[in-house]
């Protein structure tokens, strides 16, 4: 497991992405910046001051998003020069194990770690050395391998089998999810916030990256239309 920050910290001027690997920023870097200008379009003269307001959002991505399975928590956060952007303290996996989905982890332990390192960068005074030590100092997330298959299920070609027998047919199709979780969840990120002042706590689930153009409910908390509105 590798830990790094991606984004903006006040203790530097620019663009910073620690230990980031390749696919995850090819991921989060243009997923950033478009959410980011589709918010402050949507938003308009009150961008910043709900953008500083919003609350941390945590998430888990896919192999398939980034590479291989992610942990991370999303702040709002500013640099050096008073620009304001996302921060993002991550955790990625490292073949042969990968960090487990928020269905069988919370990841508790990391996150309170993760989110305390974020919120201790905009501390007066602090610096981007104190935050590069937070990092190193971060709990391992709970890992498995993504395939976890044991009897009675089996292997096929690019898949798995069990036998029904007196099993009621939904179990044993989450036995089967479960056991090749790793392609199951491959193209799927998780996203969910305690949420703050009036800003109820929420789950999100997605194909892919939200849409930049949600970035902005995600920052006020108002996920408006029908239902299911916000989830992909």
């Amino acid at each position: 497991m590798r830990c790094g920050l991606i984004g903006k910290i006040a203790a530097k001027p620019d663009y910073v992405a620690l230990d980031a690997p390749a696919p995850l920023l090819a991921a989060m870097e243009p997923w950033l910046h478009a959410s980011i200008a589709s918010s402050r379009l949507m938003l308009g003269e009150s961008w910043q001051g709900v953008f500083r307001a919003a609350p941390i959002w945590r998430f888990w991505l896919g192999a398939e998003i980034s590479g291989a399975p992610v942990l991370g928590a999303l702040a709002p956060s500013i640099d050096a020069g008073g620009r304001y952007f996302p921060l993002i303290a991550f955790a990625a996996s490292e073949p042969p194990m990968a960090i487990l989905p928020p269905e069988f982890a919370d990841h508790d332990a990391w996150f309170q770690a993760a989110e305390a390192l974020l919120l201790a960068t905009l501390a007066q005074g602090a610096s981007y050395e104190a935050a590069v030590a937070a990092v190193e100092r971060l709990p391992a997330p709970a890992c498995a391998p993504a395939v976890a298959i044991r009897p009675p299920l089996a292997a096929l070609a690019g898949g798995v089998t069990a036998p029904l027998d007196d099993k009621p047919l939904a179990e044993v199709f989450s036995w089967l999810r479960r056991a090749d979780w790793g392609k199951s969840y491959g193209a799927r990120s998780f996203w969910w916030t305690a949420g703050g002042v009036n800003f109820r706590p929420r789950a999100l689930g997605f194909y892919h990256l939200p849409d930049p153009s949600l970035f902005a409910a995600m920052l006020t908390g108002e996920f408006s239309g029908g239902p299911g509105a916000g989830m992909g």
